[in-house]
């Protein structure tokens, strides 16, 4: 599709639609190529393909809950407990082993300073603060994998990624964010670093210092 076909869809300014095809070829959505004195608009369909997908998961979790939840009730409601916001309720819609995972990275969470505990999109997801997201439990980034996901440099990440415990996030990988597959082999002392390491790049440096500061006082009350 030419500018000027796309132009003539929409009524705003053509400055405006100028603005709004560059922000799409720099999300890599969009390319355009030369045909005589024409800028000919092509599509990226592979990279929309993560868009429908990554959207297919509201539709999924949407049917789900049409199914389960009974007619007259509330079809959306809280994860948390409003007395208790780090316990889910009994009909979270964890398994056994997403559970189990949960409460380990909690464990590991705890201690972070600041540390806040929320869901995006339905993962569990830990954030340094508010919005400072450094872990998430994932059930979507691998088919059928859960997998832990965290923020590494891309040194470290070119080190983990090989395609069976480690992968490239399907969003943020530039930035990244790699994922860890979790399971009955998952080595959760290798999890722990990972998931400390992602904190310190996030977190503020007060909260980088509160943490070097309890590590400091947890070794000196060990050499005593």
């Amino acid at each position: 599709m030419t500018a000027g076909d796309i132009a003539a869809r929409f009524a705003h300014a053509w400055p405006t639609t100028t603005r709004h095809l560059q922000v799409l070829q720099r999300a890599g959505l969009l390319g355009h190529a030369r045909q005589g004195r024409n800028r000919v608009y092509d599509l990226d369909h592979k990279r929309l393909d993560l868009v429908r997908e990554w959207l297919a998961w509201f539709d999924h979790t949407l049917a789900r809950e049409r199914m389960t939840v009974p007619a007259g009730t509330q079809a959306c409601r809280p994860i948390y407990e409003d007395k208790d916001r780090h316990k889910m309720t009994k009909n979270d819609g964890l398994s056994r082993g997403e559970r189990k995972a949960l409460e380990t990275l909690r464990a590991i969470c705890s201690v972070l300073p600041e540390s806040v505990e929320t869901t995006t999109f339905g993962h569990p997801t830990f954030q340094a603060g508010k919005k400072r997201t450094f872990v998430v439990l994932d059930d979507h980034e691998q088919p059928g994998i859960l997998c832990l996901v965290f923020k590494a440099d891309r040194a470290e990440q070119t080190r983990l990624v090989d395609g069976e415990r480690f992968f490239l996030c399907k969003f943020g990988a530039k930035h990244g964010w790699t994922s860890m597959r979790v399971d009955a082999r998952t080595d959760w002392r290798q999890a722990k670093e990972l998931v400390v390491a992602s904190y310190r790049r996030v977190a503020l440096k007060r909260m980088v210092a509160a943490l070097d500061g309890h590590g400091s006082r947890m070794n000196g009350a060990t050499q005593t």
